[in-house]
């Protein structure tokens, strides 16, 4: 027996399966960034003088600590401690989100582009 499924159904699903994805390229660009930087970040450096490319990929993840230090500076009694929890959090953060929108919107370019290339094959008879 065939399951009849209404037009609501299957935008909610793809909605759905969407911000599936763009969750998840939230969470495992950004790690994949990181763990590729810290295992070629040495090799990129001093064997082939690529020093630029591994600041590059470390920055892509951890750039906007920069600006959340600011906004959330340390305690006068420690300057030297490191970044604070709350920039820590603001920096994943942000991240994530930066991340999860690309992701998101690289999908919904690549929806609009296939269904024109869907409509202009329809248009032209193949």
């Amino acid at each position: 027996m065939r399951r009849v499924t209404n037009n609501n159904d299957v935008q909610r699903t793809r909605i759905w399966r969407a911000l599936l994805i763009s969750f998840s390229g939230g969470v495992l660009i950004p790690l994949l960034l990181f763990v590729a930087a810290m295992m070629l970040a040495e090799s990129l450096e001093h064997r082939w003088g690529l020093g630029w490319l591994a600041n590059i990929l470390m920055f892509s993840v951890v750039g906007p600590m920069v600006i959340w230090e600011r906004i959330f500076p340390h305690s006068p009694a420690c300057p030297s401690c490191g970044p604070t929890d709350t920039a820590m959090v603001a920096t994943i953060a942000t991240v994530f989100l930066f991340y999860s929108i690309s992701t998101f919107l690289i999908q919904v370019l690549i929806g609009r582009l296939r269904r024109r290339d869907l409509l202009q094959r329809d248009l032209s008879g193949g």
